[in-house]
């Protein structure tokens, strides 16, 4: 996930970015840099070797170095790119503010105004960026198997949600000051959580000498409410971590702790049952072919046995070699590649559990819709569908979204 490293903006060569715009940019920052005999002010005119100089003081930062000077490089450097650029642009659009007028800005140069002017924007553009960059996710389905209406959250939701992260983490001594962010996207609600990591200590050299540094890096999680397939997408490090935001967006949106239970979401066992019709699109519109590149299988036993099949069309390739799929194994990873009519080709990696990962993310409904239909996407939910619950009757009723805080935003 991303984390603070070397300002990549400031390792082109000189003049890369507006000088007189980088000037204005760290001049708050001044008192910081005077004491690492560096000196800016307002009538400061960047040379070549004050640049140079400038852009190692930025790549090495010390313990005294202004919080937000840090952040504002993390998200400078993050969207510093074309993809960045559409992104903040779009933002700009979507909140109705007029954009710069000056149309020589570079990614960097546009980034660093929008952080002096209108620093919630680019906040919000990196996060919303890093909410819809992930491309591997656990998966949950709800315990009634089918979309619930919901209410989006409200700021004291939001600032709630946040409070039980900090505890969250701060028992698992990994510090708390927990942020969360939400975005809504279309059929997506999309939260972004920053996080503190374990502590790390590491020699560092200032100048001539060597010193030893502690710090905590901060780590970014993923969580998307998949509002059309009422699914829970994580991109988390820890199993502790899944299980917890389950919980949560499971209370805080509906009301139930136990909306999403962590039992197993795909079952790969199909591909031994169906054998080469497991590529059949499935009369699924908008698939045009299906693809099996890879199988990974395991031999269960006192000392487990995995084999890994890898090519173009894995059943072609067995048959050529005179070789088929071991029945008995447990199939625990597979690769498909789907041709797709209105999208590019998109590859799906599933793993036997609940983690899933696309090379893009495009017509991942008419793919979800596919593995239903073969039987790969389960539920593995041990209840009975004639029993209603409270809550389900209660959902049942569906509600108008609340007006309130439908983005919720952080300085950090």
């Amino acid at each position: 996930m991303p984390a603070f490293r070397s300002p990549s903006f400031l390792n082109n060569d000189f003049g890369s970015v507006d000088l007189d715009l980088l000037r204005d940019f760290l001049l708050p920052f001044s008192d910081y840099f005077v004491a690492r005999n560096f000196t800016i002010s307002a009538d400061t005119s960047f040379d070549e070797d004050q640049f140079k100089k400038l852009a190692r003081l930025l790549r090495t930062p010390t313990r005294s170095a202004p919080s937000e000077l840090i952040e504002a490089q993390f998200h400078i450097d993050e969207v510093a790119n074309d993809r960045g650029m559409e992104s903040l642009i779009l933002a700009y659009s979507k909140a109705g503010i007029p954009l710069p007028t000056n149309d020589e800005l570079t990614p960097a140069d546009l980034a660093m105004r929008t952080w002096m002017i209108h620093p919630e924007l680019l906040r919000r553009s990196n996060y919303e960026r890093i909410a819809t960059g992930q491309r591997s996710f656990r998966h949950y389905m709800n315990r009634h198997e089918k979309p619930m209406p919901f209410q989006l959250p409200t700021t004291v939701v939001i600032n709630a949600m946040e409070k039980r992260l900090s505890t969250f983490n701060r028992d698992r001594h990994r510090g708390g000051g927990t942020a969360l962010w939400m975005h809504d996207v279309g059929d997506v609600l999309a939260f972004v959580v920053r996080r503190g990591e374990n502590l790390k200590r590491g020699e560092y050299i200032e100048g001539e000498k060597s010193r030893y540094q502690v710090q905590r890096p901060a780590g970014y999680d993923t969580i998307l409410v998949q509002k059309q397939l009422g699914e829970l997408h994580v991109h988390a490090s820890l199993i502790s971590e899944h299980r917890e935001y389950c919980r949560l967006i499971g209370e805080q949106l509906f009301g139930d702790e136990d909306f999403f239970p962590t039992s197993e979401l795909f079952d790969l066992s199909p591909i031994h049952e169906l054998g080469e019709d497991i590529e059949s699109p499935a009369f699924i519109d908008g698939i045009e072919s299906v693809q099996l590149d890879e199988v990974t299988e395991v031999f269960m036993g006192s000392q487990n046995l995995t084999k890994t099949f890898r090519g173009r069309r894995i059943f072609v390739q067995l048959r050529e070699h005179q070789q088929q799929l071991t029945l008995g194994t447990r199939i625990t990873k597979a690769k498909f590649r789907f041709t797709l009519r209105d999208y590019p080709e998109v590859t799906a990696t599933i793993h036997s559990g609940n983690t899933i990962s696309y090379s893009r993310q495009v017509g991942v409904e008419l793919i979800e819709a596919w593995m239903t239909h073969h039987g790969i996407k389960t539920t593995g939910l041990p209840r009975d569908p004639a029993t209603p619950t409270t809550l389900a009757n209660a959902l049942s009723d569906s509600k108008p979204a609340s007006t309130t805080a439908s983005v919720a935003g952080r300085a950090g």
